[in-house]
């Protein structure tokens, strides 16, 4: 999605320019300061973490402090998420700003060659350095896409194309530095953003052939053999196409509106395309035939849907691949009104997506495997409206509302235990159950902060958040196989329709105070609070075992953590040198976590309440000593465990290990003072960036490498210790090498150098795990979210 920040609008000299009388620049500077404007200048962005500019204005210095998109990442010494600045002209206007842009960050400016050369024919761009700052041409009518600073696509496509124009004001009367007619003075650019398209993926498939036999429950179970293919061999296999339009109106000075139009359209091969079988109790896979070994590496077993289950199953492709595709539709309407002493903007916005899959939800290839279809719709509209005080005085505030209204409607169709039935409807016959769930939510929100600016270097904000929700849920498994109705409650029996209306309110406070002792250091302490929606499990089971009304299991409480920051950011050594510090303590109340209930297939959250307490150094090093040398290391400690959490077993689990708590739903364990789920206590990393020229050749080389080190972790959120993981190392590193025009350029990037299989999330294996709260209890397959594996990118590249 390509992502624009107006930077500024005015016209050369900005607004008021500093020797002009006329009326608007006097009341810019007296009665309404909101007038004034700084000179014209954009920024855009494919990923919103990298960022070109379109010209560099004089006032950029300006523009980049109030433009929190364009600051250094946080904790960073050394930092820009500015990448590259595209010139369109030799203007002051629009050159001055790369003044501003000396301190040694590498950057890489596009301009056509008639402006290069005047930036190489005045020696104070010289402050430049070619080390880190290269000059690339670019040509009328030549669509250019910009490179991120590791050598990567940026995913933004650029085409110049002549306006009319002429020389720099300050070359008029003289010769051209490029000398000839003036074409390529004034540029005008179109930008455009593209989609992509993966061919293979990281993961492999090993599945085979396997045979899914089904037992007609209208014939007397009679059995009809059903062959599935394995999945793709390669993913993900991803397509995506991102595009986005804006239209802007600015009737007069005072009032802006902006409309924005924008769509997403993701496909992958396989909705479970990194879901690895990691780690089993008996070493291998528990629902074979065929079993294999559960190991640490980036390889599945998954197969299709057997082809002629899949022609009637809704949603389901009809050669029976596996699939997830998710489309998404945005509308922004903004108008923005400043007056006197306020700023009125209003926020009108319309969301929706789709999302439809179809998964080997089994995870591993097998005769007995389950399949599943999804559709999910959701949409939100809402309305938001803030006035934002600028008075000429320590005290300002702010004040808003917003107003919300969405609906989710959730449907899914399952195919399991070989069951099938050739009476009921077609869609159905191979059907075990079918779910289809809706949830409807109305918002409404009020808020407002208080700025202080007590002393010049002391300033405190106070403000809250009152927050009222609405959520009315109907829930129902309106198919079922005879044979499962002991698992899954019909819609005819009682409780057979599930209800849920849910009524949740809450008020959000927080305060910060910061110190400025000096220009390069702040001291900063806060309390913060927040809140997280309770809602519906839309995609639970509604079991015919439980006697408790579904709705008691089916409802989840709002999430809210409330806590205390205190920090230092300093800059020393003549700015060589950064160290920020941060401590935190936060306790979370009714923390949602997720349970899968892995021999019913059921997802369900449930409520614990935690704390995590912790602290961070972020160190970087750029000695003046070592020019194009900068050192990076980040280390955190957090310390985060349940305080108390009484919740569900993990499959398999017996009383000996804990699951001793008997409920009228499941058997719970007692997981108090236990780490919480993906919560390694130290992590960090430590790296740098090198760039060197290589002798009087104009060849010039960087060196990039960053290790990342996490401690040992337990991916599950239940204790499971079949699911712990070891700390590891993972290394990412890069070598560039280009010419001073980048004309030519060659570039080896490496991820996960070192190859190291881990996961970010687990459950237990679905229909794997029986016994729970048992003697007799049989532990359930580990199923992983891995990571990606080793990747290696060349990239050479030659320009004409």
């Amino acid at each position: 999605m390509l992502r624009v920040v107006v930077l500024g609008a005015a016209a050369g000299g900005g607004v008021p320019q500093w020797n002009c009388g006329c009326p608007v620049c006097r009341i810019a500077r007296t009665e309404h300061p909101e007038l004034q404007s700084t000179q014209a200048s954009i920024a855009i962005s494919a990923d919103g973490d990298h960022w070109f500019l379109i010209n560099a204005s004089p006032d950029l210095r300006q523009q980049l402090i109030a433009t929190p998109q364009l600051h250094p990442k946080a904790g960073s010494l050394r930092h820009s998420p500015i990448s590259g600045v595209i010139l369109t002209n030799g203007e002051i206007d629009a050159v001055a700003g790369l003044l501003s842009m000396r301190e040694g960050w590498p950057f890489t400016i596009y301009a056509h060659t008639r402006v290069l050369s005047i930036l190489n024919s005045n020696s104070i761009f010289n402050v430049l350095n070619e080390k880190n700052v290269r000059r690339r041409p670019i040509e009328v009518n030549q669509t250019f896409e910009p490179i991120l600073p590791d050598g990567s696509p940026s995913g933004i496509e650029i085409l110049p194309f002549a306006v009319p124009g002429k020389s720099a004001w300050y070359l008029e009367g003289k010769d051209h530095p490029a000398g000839g007619d003036g074409a390529g003075d004034t540029l005008g650019l179109r930008v455009a953003v593209r989609g992509s398209v993966m061919e293979g993926g990281y993961y492999r498939n090993e599945a085979q052939d396997v045979t899914y036999t089904t037992l007609d429950i209208s014939k007397g179970f009679a059995a009809t053999p059903h062959v599935a293919a394995p999945a793709a061999s390669e993913s993900p296999g991803e397509r995506e196409f991102l595009a986005r339009v804006t239209l802007k109106w600015t009737p007069n000075d005072q009032l802006t509106g902006t409309v924005k139009l924008s769509t997403d359209y993701n496909y992958v091969n396989n909705s479970s395309w990194n879901y690895v079988l990691f780690n089993c109790p008996g070493g291998h896979t528990s629902l074979g035939p065929p079993s294999y070994a559960c190991i640490h590496d980036f390889v599945t077993h998954q197969n299709n849907f057997p082809a002629d289950i899949a022609q009637n199953m809704p949603y389901a492709a009809s050669d029976g691949a596996l699939y997830n595709r998710y489309q998404s539709y945005a509308a922004t309407g903004n108008l923005n009104y400043k007056a006197d002493n306020f700023t009125l903007t209003s926020v009108t916005n319309y969301n929706r997506y789709n999302e439809s899959w179809a998964c080997d939800c089994n995870f591993q290839s097998t005769s007995s495997s389950t399949w599943a279809t999804e559709h999910s719709p959701w949409y939100a509209l809402s309305e938001e409206f803030r006035a934002l005080s600028t008075f000429h005085s320590p005290l300002n505030f702010m004040l808003g509302g917003l107003a919300q209204k969405t609906k989710r409607d959730f449907n899914q169709w399952i195919v399991f235990a070989g069951l099938s039935d050739s009476s009921a409807a077609p869609q159905d016959q191979y059907m075990a159950t079918t779910k289809a769930s809706t949830t409807t939510g109305k918002t409404y929100a009020v808020f407002g902060q208080l700025i202080w600016a007590i002393t010049p270097t002391v300033e405190a904000t106070a403000g809250a958040r009152y927050t009222h929700e609405t959520k009315d849920s109907v829930f129902g498994q309106y198919y079922n196989n005879a044979a499962v109705t002991g698992i899954f409650r019909p819609t005819t029996a009682p409780l057979g329709i599930v209800n849920a209306n849910q009524v949740f309110n809450n008020v959000s406070p927080e305060a910060t105070l910061t110190w400025k002792p000096a220009a390069d250091i702040m001291f900063y302490g806060a309390y913060k609070t927040g809140y997280k929606s309770g809602g519906f499990d839309n995609s639970g089971i509604n079991s015919a075992a439980i006697a408790a009304n579904p709705a008691t299991y089916m409802t989840f409480a709002p999430e809210k953590a409330r806590g205390f920051e205190l920090g230092a950011k300093t800059t020393l050594l003549d700015k060589q040198l950064r160290v920020n510090v941060t401590l935190f303590d936060y306790k979370h109340l009714d923390l949602q976590v997720d349970f899968f209930n892995s021999p019913i297939f059921a997802f369900q959250t449930v409520s614990a309440e935690a704390r995590t307490k912790g602290a961070e150094l972020d160190v970087e090093y750029a000695p003046e000593a070592v020019h194009g040398l900068t050192l990076q290391s980040v280390i955190n400690y957090d310390d985060a465990k349940y305080t108390t959490f009484i919740g569900p077993c993990y499959a398999g689990q017996t009383p000996a290990q804990g699951c001793n708590i008997p409920t009228a739903t499941l058997p719970f364990q007692n997981l108090s003072g236990v780490q919480l789920g993906m919560s390694p206590k130290v992590t960090g990393t430590l790296g740098g960036r090198y760039s060197m020229p290589i002798g009087g050749s104009g060849v010039h080389m960087d060196w990039i490498a960053n290790a990342r080190y996490n401690g040992s972790y337990n991916a599950s959120s239940f204790n499971n210790p079949l699911a712990r993981m070891g700390s590891y190392v993972s290394i990412d590193a890069g070598i560039r090498l280009f010419t001073n025009s980048d004309r030519y350029e060659f570039a080896v990037v490496g991820k996960n150098l070192t190859n190291r299989f881990y996961v970010t999330g687990v459950v237990d294996g679905p229909s794997t795990g029986s016994g729970t709260g048992t003697a007799a209890g049989i532990p359930a397959d580990q199923a992983g979210f891995g990571a990606l594996p080793r990747t290696v990118q060349l990239q050479a590249s030659a320009r004409f």
